[in-house]
Order: structure tokens, then C-alpha cells, then sequence
């Protein structure tokens, strides 16, 4: 009997520690990211033998640098703020050299250089950042900067791009 007392700040504390867990993983989109490890890591590990320490270490280093997204499908793309903005980076590195060019592609165009690297992207979404450039619908062509910036602009605004 006397430890019923104790058992039950136990169980509170628990439940708001279960509680608080949560709210950090919900605040921080760290569950998108926690599932993809595992599921990276259930993939890769036969073929691999890789230490799970050295390989998660490797993936959130690879998140912190925003070079997760590379090669990866839309829906993981487009799951959080934070993957869609470094999506918006990689592009610029990416095809940097499309910066000192002064020629302007269109939607088409743009749609196919981003499907080199998001083979899955929908040409809608490409077609949105053109939407949202403030272009004049006859001006059917960005220049990579212009694109850029739409598709910030459209990554903020709706948070859907890519």
C-alpha cells in the first residue's frame, strides 16, 4: 500500500514524458524522419552489414545538410517545410550554372532538368512556380532565377512545391 502514492506519480510522469515526446516529435517533423531512417536502414542493411550508429549518424548528417532529398520520391520531398526548402537548394546547386546563362526555359523545360533528380515530380507542381512568378501568361519562359524565386515563393505561400 505504500507504494501505491509512488506508483502513481510514476504513471504521471511517464504519461507526461509519453506526452512531451510527442509534442517534440509532432513540432519538429522528427517522425518523418525517424521512420525513414528505419525504413533506409531495414533496406540497406543486408547488402551493407552497416552498424546502425554509423548509419543513422549518416542520415541526419545528411539531413542537416539538406541533401536527403536527392533522388527521393515526392511524397518524401513534399512531407515537410524543411524538405521542400532544401529541395529549393539542391535545385540551386544543382544547375547552378543555369545562373550565368541568360536563356529562359518554360514550364516543360524546367519540369525536365527537376525530373533528372525527382523523377516523380508532377508537372502541376512545376507549373504552379510559373503560376505564382507574376509573369504575364504570355511570357511563357523564367530565367533560373526567376524560377527560383517563384518556386520559394510558392514553397512558402502554399507549402506544397516540391
Amino acid at each position: 500500500m505504500d507504494n501505491e502514492p509512488d506508483n502513481d506519480i510514476n504513471r504521471s510522469r511517464t504519461n507526461a514524458m509519453k506526452i512531451e515526446t510527442k509534442n517534440i516529435l509532432e513540432k519538429h517533423n522528427m517522425q518523418v524522419y525517424l521512420e525513414d531512417a528505419i525504413e533506409q536502414f531495414l533496406s540497406l542493411r543486408p547488402e551493407n552489414k552497416i552498424k546502425p550508429v554509423e548509419f543513422f549518424k549518416e542520415y541526419f548528417a545528411n539531413v542537416h545538410k539538406g541533401t536527403h532529398i536527392v533522388y527521393r520520391e515526392y511524397p518524401f520531398i513534399t512531407a515537410t517545410l524543411y524538405n521542400r526548402l532544401c529541395v529549393i537548394k539542391c535545385v540551386m546547386k544543382i544547375f547552378k550554372p543555369l545562373l550565368i546563362r541568360e536563356q529562359k526555359l518554360n514550364v516543360k523545360e524546367y519540369h525536365s532538368l527537376l525530373q533528372l533528380v525527382w523523377c516523380d515530380i508532377p508537372l502541376a507542381v512545376v507549373q504552379s512556380a510559373f503560376d505564382t512568378s507574376g509573369k504575364q501568361k504570355k511570357e511563357e519562359r523564367l530565367s533560373f532565377l526567376e524560377f527560383l524565386k517563384s518556386s520559394e515563393r510558392f514553397v512558402l505561400r502554399w507549402r506544397i512545391l516540391f
